[in-house]
C-alpha cells in the first residue's frame, strides 16, 4: 500500500496461501482463483496494498520443535539485522589494538629509553644468573637470545655486563673471587682485540662513578690480565688511545709491568736454551 514500508526481508505472495498442508502434494494456495480475496494481509502489505505473508509449510513443519510459533523467517530476520547493526570493522580495529597495545608503548618511547629498558633487562638476566647460579654457558646463551630480540650489540651486552659483575666486589678480595667465577663472561664477549678496548674503556667509565671501584682499579686490570679477559696487546693499544688523566697514569704502570714482565720472560727462556 502507499506509505506502507514492507517489513525487511518480509515474503509475500499475490495469491492467498493455505494455512495448513496435512499432505506436501496439495497445493500450497487456495485453489478458489476466481474469487477474489479482499481480505488481505493488513498487516503485512498496508491498508491499501494487496497481498499476502507467504507461508513456508515446509518449514513450517521444522518449526513445530523450535520454542514458540515464530517462523524461521522472522528469526532470520533478527539475525540479519543484528549483523547489519555489528560494525565488524570496529570490532576487528579493536582486536588489533589490544594485540598492538605493547608496541604502540614502545613507539611513544624515545629511543634512548627503548635502549635504556632493554640495558636493564640484561642486568636483570646476569642477576638472576647470580641468584640461580647459572653456568657461563647458559648465562651468555641468555644474553646473546636477548641481544637479537632487543637488537642490541656486542657493546651493550659489556656495557651492562662490567658494572653489573663488579656490583658484587667490595674489595680486592671478593674482586679475585667474582671474577674467577663470572670473568667468564667477559671474556666470550671480548674475544677480540677491539672488544677488549671497548671493554676497558667500559671499566673506565663504570669507575668513574663508582669511586669504591676507582680506587682498585690497577687490581681489577690485573684480574682481567690473569683470567684471560684481556690480552696483553689489547692493553697496548688501549693505553695508546687513552685520554691523559689518573686512568692513563695508572694503565701506563700496569702496562709497563706487563711489558718488563714479557721481557724478563724471554730472557729466561734464551738462558734455558
Amino acid at each position: 500500500g502507499p506509505k506502507f514500508r514492507v517489513k525487511e526481508f518480509a515474503r509475500l505472495t499475490a495469491r492467498r496461501p493455505r494455512r495448513s498442508t496435512a499432505d506436501s502434494s496439495e497445493s500450497e494456495f487456495d485453489s478458489d482463483e476466481g474469487e477474489e480475496d479482499k481480505n488481505f494481509d493488513v498487516a503485512v502489505v498496508g491498508r491499501d496494498g494487496k497481498g499476502y505473508a507467504w507461508i513456508d509449510h515446509l518449514s513450517d513443519d521444522d518449526d513445530d520443535d523450535d520454542e514458540g510459533d515464530q517462523p524461521k523467517q522472522l528469526r532470520l530476520l533478527d539475525v540479519c539485522a543484528l549483523a547489519r547493526e555489528t560494525d565488524f570493522h570496529q570490532m576487528v580495529n579493536e582486536i588489533g589494538d589490544e594485540d598492538d597495545s605493547d608496541d604502540e608503548d614502545e613507539d611513544d618511547l624515545s629511543p634512548e629509553e627503548v635502549l635504556a629498558r632493554s640495558r636493564r633487562e640484561l642486568a636483570s638476566t646476569i642477576e638472576r644468573a647470580f641468584d640461580e647460579n647459572h653456568t657461563i654457558d647458559n648465562l651468555v646463551l641468555e644474553l646473546n637470545t636477548l641481544k637479537f630480540a632487543e637488537n642490541l650489540d656486542f657493546h651493550d651486552i659489556r656495557a651492562v655486563a662490567v658494572p653489573t659483575i663488579l656490583s658484587r666486589v667490595s674489595d680486592t678480595k671478593s674482586l679475585a673471587a667474582i671474577v674467577k667465577r663470572w670473568g667468564g663472561v667477559l671474556q666470550k664477549f671480548s674475544k677480540h682485540v677491539d672488544d677488549q678496548i671497548d671493554l676497558l674503556n667500559v671499566l673506565v667509565d663504570h669507575c668513574h662513578h663508582n669511586e669504591p671501584h676507582a680506587k682498585i682499579f690497577a687490581q681489577i686490570l690485573l684480574q682481567f690480565f690473569e683470567a684471560d679477559i684481556c690480552a696483553e696487546v689489547g692493553f697496548v693499544k688501549w693505553h695508546a688511545q687513552m685520554e691523559q688523566g689518573k686512568y692513563k697514569d695508572i694503565a701506563s704502570r700496569f702496562v709497563t709491568w706487563l711489558q718488563e714482565a714479557e721481557e724478563e720472560s724471554d730472557e729466561e727462556e734464551s738462558e734455558s736454551d
